[in-house]
């Protein structure tokens, strides 16, 4: 699905495929270490062959992930620009792991709303209802985000660390542009 960013930018978001393990790895390494740290909470330089694999092989239930690739406007994907993941609770299946990243030019100007966008679509369609995610207490930008896609069920901080759980409604996250 192609979109038009405010800023002008066209963006494609699909769900993620096996050929997307390129533009995974290319993606980390064009990401600032700052956003490498809010992502993972630590410091990376690459993926290895088997969490790439892991990241790519989604079976659309028990992990579902989306992709952003600039576009040309015309429908052509160029590179990748983000990612948003689900993996569903093994003790609670209402309850999803939620992740993404945005490369850092990208950032603020509406990509990560619309892959969580379609994470929440998706989400929801299978029977995720509550949204978990541990992110950095200084990650301001996503813990906000995160917020606009629910109702806010709990949140926790141990330490650097926030972890939110969300209600995920369909009323909230549709009215996002």
């Amino acid at each position: 699905m192609e979109h038009r960013l405010k800023d002008g930018r066209h963006v494609i978001v699909r769900p993620i495929q096996q050929h997307d393990q390129v533009g995974l790895q290319i993606g980390l390494s064009l990401l600032s270490p700052r956003s490498i740290y809010y992502r993972f909470h630590t410091y990376r330089g690459s993926f290895t062959p088997t969490e790439l694999q892991y990241l790519v092989n989604c079976d659309g239930v028990k992990h579902i992930a989306w992709v952003a690739y600039e576009s040309d406007g015309q429908g052509n994907e160029l590179c990748g620009i983000g990612v948003a993941r689900c993996i569903r609770d093994e003790i609670d299946p209402e309850v999803g792991e939620v992740a993404f990243v945005v490369l850092d030019d990208w950032q603020g100007v509406g990509v990560g709303k619309r892959l969580l966008r379609q994470l929440a679509e998706q989400s929801i369609s299978i029977g995720i209802r509550k949204w978990r995610a541990s992110v950095l207490a200084e990650n301001h930008r996503a813990l906000g985000l995160l917020r606009k896609f629910g109702t806010q069920v709990s949140q926790s901080a141990d330490g650097a660390e926030v972890e939110l759980t969300v209600e995920i409604s369909t009323v909230r996250y549709s009215s996002l542009a």
